[in-house]
């Protein structure tokens, strides 16, 4: 058994019960299998609970992966890109935060220069890749995969505040201050090509 362990400053918050809930979600899509919490753990098909009341073709893009021929594994929803822009206009600075490019992974992937093609018709990847083609239908039908979006763009909004706080408290002058802000913004491991 893995645990990925959240930290200690969002338990608790609506950070954690997001995170948890998509996880729970997109877990139960992928087992084709929803499991109560609550005792006697109570079972039933992702067809007849999650799934119920999307169209035949929604609910076969959206079947499990043991129905694909393949083990149930991890899910991962994986935030790639979160596009960014540093605006500075004599002493104001605006962080502009926009689009979120999020997929589905069988497995994570931590290195940005690390080739994500699959090749193979693994039923592990096919799933990830229909997950990732729905996933506007999921945000539609359920928020939480919108508020995870959303989640993606103030984790980024987070890490440049702090950059820029860092320079803002070092560099004095404008002049420096851009100069500054740009180098730090520059090693930012989120930046403008990978946000997680």
């Amino acid at each position: 058994l893995e645990a990925n362990i959240i930290p200690d400053v969002w338990a608790g918050t609506s950070v954690e019960a997001t995170l948890l809930q998509a996880t729970m979600m997109s877990i139960s899509i992928a087992a084709g299998a929803e499991v109560s919490a609550v005792a006697p753990f109570d079972s039933r098909p992702a067809s007849a609970g999650l799934l119920a009341g999307l169209s035949k073709e929604q609910q076969h893009a959206l079947r499990g992966i043991g129905d694909r021929g393949g083990v149930v594994p991890r899910t991962w929803l994986q935030a790639d890109k979160v596009e960014y822009a540093v605006q500075e206009e004599d002493s104001e600075v605006q962080l502009l935060v926009g689009d979120v490019s999020l997929r589905f992974l069988p497995e994570p992937v931590l290195d940005p220069t690390a080739s994500t093609a699959d090749p193979s018709v693994a039923p592990e990847s096919v799933f990830a890749k229909d997950m990732t083609a729905n996933l506007p239908l999921l945000e539609r039908r359920w928020a939480v995969f919108r508020r995870v979006r959303e989640l993606s763009r103030l984790f980024v909004l987070g890490k440049l505040l702090a950059l820029y706080r860092e320079v803002w408290l070092s560099v004095p002058g404008s002049a420096a201050l851009h100069q500054a802000a740009t180098a730090a913004a520059s090693k930012l491991a989120v930046g403008k090509d990978r946000g997680q």
